[in-house]
């Protein structure tokens, strides 16, 4: 077991955040490693196509809890666009989910999601609890929001993902990922405007080379880059952009239910969270074990329900 130090964070709009407690994430809980493919009722196999119908389904389900963030600008300087990130509850409450470094060393008070439908109105967090690791090999960040007005403000046009929409990644089904690319960002004034884009893809089952960063083997997910983006209205094919600012987005999963009933909520799982890419060759992405491994020094029992919610049966040690 490799021990990572990281510290929890509180934070409110009017300063700088003050430290609360030292917790610790801690290297491979029971079977999330690669390899176990128990999930739910669900197959692992690589997914037929999707038609066009389907796909704007899955979109909708996907874009519905995954957000983009800004910095809203001092005095009368515009927002600036920092991320993206995935709204997730368990055990009532709620938090967002993205990349170590969307987070970092950023002026948490002033940070804000982009509101669907109302993009000129954007809405600070307010008060929120923030966790980020020390080994910035874990590349995952968390917020909760701790004001019930933040709270209902966000799910007026959003909504968050609960366990039982999240999965073990494995190397035998294609992903996709959603999330706000800078090159989908309009920003003119106070006033943001853009789309999700939706980028089809297969896992890599081998590291690619001439990586300059350290690996967290049996943790991470390298995909490749995908050529295929897709708009959300539409489903119609564009070429995938520079993923710059995906960055805190999910990568979800084709997981085909065994029986029953199709929709979008049984026919994937979110099971990573990007971080970075190279363009044109692969982007990759920190799996959901490294998330829970997070949670679990924080929210014990909001990991304990996600756990159990993928390993049905399993015991959680």
């Amino acid at each position: 077991m490799v021990e990572r130090e990281s510290v929890a964070r509180a934070c409110d709009a009017g300063g700088a955040p003050a430290y609360l407690k030292k917790t610790v994430l801690t290297q491979g809980i029971g079977p999330w490693c690669q390899g176990h493919n128990s999930m739910n009722d669900h197959v692992s196999h690589r997914a037929e196509p999707v038609d066009l119908l389907a796909r704007q389904a899955l979109f909708a389900f996907a874009s519905a809890v995954t957000v983009p963030l800004v910095v809203l600008g001092k005095d009368k300087e515009p927002p600036y666009h920092r991320g993206t990130g995935v709204l997730f509850t368990a055990r009532g409450r709620y938090f967002l989910i993205t990349a170590e470094h969307v987070l970092k060393d950023q002026p948490i008070g002033r940070m804000a999601i982009v509101p669907r439908g109302r993009r000129d109105k954007l809405a600070p967090f307010g008060k929120v609890g923030m966790w980020l690791p020390q080994d910035q090999r874990f590349d995952v960040g968390y917020l909760e929001f701790l004001e019930p007005d933040s709270i209902e403000r966000i799910r007026s046009t959003y909504r968050f993902v609960g366990p039982e929409n999240i999965g073990n990644a494995n190397l035998d089904s294609d992903v996709f990922l959603c999330g706000f690319p800078d090159k989908q960002i309009d920003i003119s004034g106070k006033r943001v405007t853009g789309e999700p884009l939706f980028v089809d893809s297969t896992p890599l089952k081998s590291v690619p080379k001439g990586l300059n960063f350290d690996l967290v083997p049996g943790l991470e997910m390298f995909a490749a880059y995908g050529r295929r983006g897709y708009s959300p209205e539409t489903g119609v094919e564009i070429d995938t952009p520079d993923l710059t600012c995906t960055s805190g987005c999910g990568v979800w999963q084709y997981t085909p239910p065994a029986s029953g009933i199709w929709t979008p909520e049984r026919a994937v799982r979110l099971v990573a969270v990007q971080n970075s890419f190279r363009h044109s060759e692969f982007f990759r992405a920190m799996t959901w074990s490294v998330v829970h491994q997070g949670l679990h020094s924080f929210a014990p029992d909001v990991a304990r329900d996600i756990y159990e919610a993928v390993f049905p049966g399993a015991k959680n040690s």
